[in-house]
């Protein structure tokens, strides 16, 4: 009786697929029906069951010799003073891929590390062994701390 109700129901299917894949709902969307949402979950899970992806791509590493991957965000440094982040795309999470460029920082940049989910890149310049970081997106980038670090 209850495997019925959720066999006919696509909102109570979506939960326990999602659920199963190690997912969680994220906000809703009123234009997506959560049959639409079942069957692109169903997709998704098929495509990684067998290492087929909906769409293949190559992005270019940059001659900087420093990059970093993380949260769906590659970053590389160019090796002067510029870093290039570009969010990777997904069709089944509607994310398309923008790059952009945060620079002009006036020194080398020795090492940096990124955290996209708060908008956070630090970087380490050279030759000070200076740190700095930064929140923002490329419209709104904000140094709120600068210190050195002392060996």
């Amino acid at each position: 009786m209850f495997s019925d109700l959720i066999a006919c129901t696509a909102g109570l299917q979506l939960i326990v697929e999602l659920h199963a894949a190690g997912l969680e709902k994220g906000p809703s969307n009123p234009e997506v029906r959560p049959a639409d949402q079942l069957d692109a979950l169903k997709k998704r899970e098929a495509a990684w069951d067998q290492l087929k992806w909906a769409k293949e791509g190559r992005v270019p590493m940059l001659n900087g010799g420093l990059w970093e991957l993380y949260g769906g965000v590659l970053a590389q440094s160019d090796g002067r003073d510029n870093i290039t982040f570009r969010r990777l795309p997904s069709i089944y999470r509607s994310i398309e891929e923008t790059a952009w460029t945060v620079g002009g920082f006036g020194h080398p940049v020795r090492d940096f590390g990124i955290d996209p989910a708060q908008d956070q890149h630090v970087l380490v310049e050279s030759p000070r062994w200076s740190v700095s970081m930064i929140i923002g997106d490329a419209a709104t980038v904000l140094t709120i701390l600068d210190f050195q670090v002392w060996f």
